[in-house]
């Protein structure tokens, strides 16, 4: 037999608030968790920037030695018109030199983009990049447009060329200024838009394949 003292209860806590605190834990657990897979995702996206900034560098730098050349292709390309011209006596010994080639990268750029990172940071940085690496697919292929035009024009080392071959060198000829000057246009374009966004070219940094041009014609 069982005896409670008079007016006594046996406290029992109510149902809804044992509901309540197992709510909360749960609440309180999710949100500490959503606050970690935040930081994680952006130190991902900071990270990521990070690597495509240096990427953007390193094209950078190429871009601009390729474009510190442009006097001396622009030179060169006259030193070819005058001995296409009609009549012109092509010497022996010559040495039509090529472009070079800048050899721009976007691997980690695709990296970003195809993994999600590149939507997570910042518009200004989206923007900014996107132009950059637009223009560097351009520019790339100029180059090597431009390249392979001059594997046609150094022809005239082997001696004067025949008249069929002649015409044909002149509108390769043609070729090459219309890429010389479309690289320039663009390639001054970028820098300007990467100084805006923080990056500029340090010397020294040499393309896929050097230029030649500036050396002696013979």
């Amino acid at each position: 037999m069982q005896v409670h003292a008079l007016g006594y209860r046996p406290r029992r806590r109510p149902l809804l608030n044992d509901v309540l605190m197992v709510i909360g834990a749960v609440l309180l657990a999710y949100g500490g968790w959503q606050g970690v897979a935040a930081l994680q995702d952006q130190w991902a996206a900071g990270a990521a920037r990070s690597t495509v900034r240096q990427e953007m560098s390193t094209d950078l730098d190429r871009i601009a030695y390729r474009l510190a050349a442009q006097p001396c292709i622009t030179r060169r390309l006259d030193q070819i018109a005058a001995l296409l011209a009609d009549g012109a006596v092509v010497p022996a010994g010559l040495k039509i030199g090529v472009p070079g080639e800048a050899g721009l990268d976007d691997d980690q750029w695709r990296e970003s983009v195809n993994g999600g990172m590149a939507n997570r940071q910042p518009d200004a940085d989206q923007a900014a990049q996107a132009f950059f690496y637009t223009s560097a697919h351009a520019l790339d292929a100029y180059a090597h447009e431009e390249f392979q035009t001059w594997a046609q024009l150094r022809v005239l080392e082997k001696g004067a060329p025949a008249p069929a071959t002649r015409l044909a060198l002149q509108q390769a000829l043609a070729t090459a200024r219309g890429d010389a000057a479309a690289f320039e246009s663009l390639a001054r374009d970028t820098l300007a838009q990467a100084r805006a966004y923080g990056l500029t070219p340090q010397p020294g940094r040499t393309p896929a394949i050097a230029n030649t041009t500036c050396r002696p014609l013979r």
